[in-house]
């Protein structure tokens, strides 16, 4: 008489895939992953987060650009999970495989281009903190310069941004603090004297509270035709109101009739009168509040002026 005794077990890996690798374009690599457990574990593959359909080995064909990513293979049944992740990267012509148990480089054909592996990503930061844009790449030989441009000018060169950032070791560029002109569009140019530097871009926006930029000490008004009292605002994000005041009192645009608030922020009275002598006030305000009023700007009506 036979006894059968069966034993459940998680899955553990019998091959794995390589933790990074670079790749020639064009050339095809397959991705191996196997894993034992009992009951037999069930292989699935994915790209960046997204599902593949792939077993226990994943070939990529004709690599190109954008093959570039985090591949993953989890292994699973019943009893658990297990899953290992590697890097494809697109590196010129050469090959070059990442052992992480070796701390290693192995199977080297050759030199290759620095390569972006870490790209930029968009960024939004309050006005006065510190930002950080990351740009971490490879290369053999490893002797990789990084430069850094805003808005396609190199930081080095803007004497208001240079003293306040920093690239630092890895490739990051840190700024501390940052100021409202530091908005717009960072790129980061990697080299190691092999090939065609590669670059990759991204967008920091730098929020405030709404503030006004100029004051007129005196604005005129043309009597009995229409004219305008401005208010000249920076926000972002944009504003969502402005409080005005006439003559140290609260003053509603809304409830006051032939006076429009326009898009800008600023007053139109459809028709001058005397009564819109004064002296006024705009405070503009948006989701992080305001930086406080403008300067005491005075209002003059003068006589109707021809029409030309």
């Amino acid at each position: 008489m036979w006894l059968l005794e069966w034993v459940a077990a998680p899955p553990h890996f019998r091959a794995r895939p390589p933790d990074v690798q670079y790749v020639k374009v064009g050339e095809s690599i397959t991705l191996t992953c196997e894993a034992d457990g009992s009951p037999n574990p069930t292989i699935s593959w994915f790209k960046n987060g997204l599902p593949l359909d792939a077993a226990s080995q994943l070939r990529i064909g004709s690599v190109r650009q954008a093959d570039i990513g985090d591949y993953m293979c989890v292994a699973r049944n019943r009893e658990g999970s297990v899953s290992a992740t590697a890097k494809v990267i697109v590196a010129g012509e050469y090959l070059v495989v990442y052992s992480s148990e070796k701390k290693s480089l192995k199977n080297v054909c050759d030199a290759g281009p620095a390569v972006i592996i870490v790209p930029p990503h968009n960024l939004t930061k309050l006005e006065g903190k510190q930002a950080e844009l990351v740009c971490e790449a490879r290369a053999l030989p490893a002797n990789i310069t990084h430069h850094w441009f805003h808005n396609g000018v190199e930081i080095t060169q803007l004497s208001w941004l240079d003293q306040r950032a920093m690239v630092r070791k890895d490739g990051s560029l840190y700024i501390n603090p940052t100021h409202a002109e530091d908005s717009g569009l960072y790129s980061c140019e990697v080299s190691n004297g092999i090939g065609t530097p590669e670059t990759a871009s991204a967008y920091l926006s730098i929020e405030y509270p709404a503030r006004v930029t100029y004051s007129p000490t005196i604005q005129y008004l043309p009597q009995g035709l229409s004219g305008i009292v401005r208010c000249y605002v920076q926000a972002s994000p944009p504003f969502t109101r402005i409080a005005w005041t006439k003559d140290q009192r609260p003053f509603d645009p809304n409830s006051t009739p032939s006076v429009v608030t326009l898009n800008n922020g600023s007053l139109l009275f459809q028709r001058v009168s005397h009564e819109h002598q004064g002296r006024y006030r705009c405070e503009p305000h948006n989701d992080h509040g305001t930086a406080g009023p403008s300067n005491e700007m005075e209002v003059l009506v003068r006589g109707e002026w021809p029409v030309t």
